[in-house]
């Protein structure tokens, strides 16, 4: 077995988060911004999503927030498991229907990088997270 050093687990956790996060904030972008929530409300309602428009907000803003956390390092579990529940959503609302290449294997890896995350690195010290533990400790 290869030894992993602390400070590497770190990196590897920051590099983690943050290509997650940005993926989730494009989307997030796209849905809100570039497509439109009443378009994609309306993606939602022929794929036969329930309360399509509150669903598009819902992954639209939870996907562009909940990237924008990942990325600095705040509340890290918490985001991650609200980020995991929009991806379970969009995989048996809408994924299933695709099939798996089309429809299932980005929001499953992205469940399965943000369950990493957690695993590696909660809070990782290269985080806002580990930031406000340390100044609430009183240690900079």
């Amino acid at each position: 077995m290869i030894a992993v050093s602390s400070e590497l687990r770190q990196y590897a956790a920051l590099f983690a988060r943050v290509v997650i996060g940005a993926i989730f904030i494009a989307y997030g972008w796209q849905k809100v911004f570039v497509r439109g929530i009443d378009s994609v409300a309306a993606g939602f309602a022929s794929s036969g999503v329930p309360m399509p428009t509150t669903s598009a907000w819902v992954a639209g803003l939870g996907e562009l927030v909940g990237g924008v956390l990942l990325v600095v390092g705040f509340a890290i579990p918490i985001t991650s498991v609200v980020l995991v529940g929009i991806m379970i959503g969009a995989i048996f609302s809408v994924g299933l229907s695709k099939g798996f290449f089309d429809g299932v294997t980005l929001p499953l890896s992205l469940a399965a990088g943000l369950i990493g995350i957690v695993a590696i690195a909660a809070p990782s010290p290269l985080s806002l997270d580990a930031l406000i533990a340390r100044r609430s400790a009183g240690i900079d």
